[in-house]
């Protein structure tokens, strides 16, 4: 079975009106294993307090959304548990430990990460983790 790391930004979409949330609600079908690090609550947050602000949305989605990912992702882990080896990625690849927490994830239970960040994507195709970061549109491809 696939093992995939949803990144806050997938997140997002299954309760935000964003590109691509149609996308993003087939991925609920793909039957693989789902799995996140706990920082993806924070950026979730994050994300619906910037659509809020905009007046795109109340702050009731962000309480829809943290029941809602408790039953969408049922495979949590500590981001305590993977902070150092986030770190050494991403000095390795200069960029941010944020993302590289998704990333060193997915190392550590052979999945891929699935994102909308482009440059997420773009930092990760050309290292030894291409094909370990993939497009939403590829998780469906």
């Amino acid at each position: 079975m696939k093992r995939f790391v949803i990144d806050a930004n997938i997140a997002a979409k299954w309760y935000l009106p964003e590109e691509d949330s149609d996308l993003a609600e087939r991925l609920l079908e793909l039957g693989g294993e789902f799995h996140a690090p706990e920082i993806l609550k924070t950026e979730f947050a994050s994300i619906v307090w910037t659509h809020s602000v905009a007046g795109a949305v109340s702050t009731a989605v962000w309480r829809l959304g943290r029941d809602g990912l408790g039953t969408a992702i049922p495979n949590w882990h500590r981001d305590e548990s993977l902070l150092e080896q986030a770190l050494e990625l991403g000095l390795a690849n200069r960029h941010h430990v944020f993302d590289c927490l998704y990333l060193a994830l997915a190392v550590s239970i052979d999945g891929v990460v699935i994102t909308a960040d482009k440059q997420f994507l773009v930092k990760f195709s050309r290292t030894e983790h291409a094909g370990r970061v993939i497009s939403l549109a590829s998780a469906l491809g």
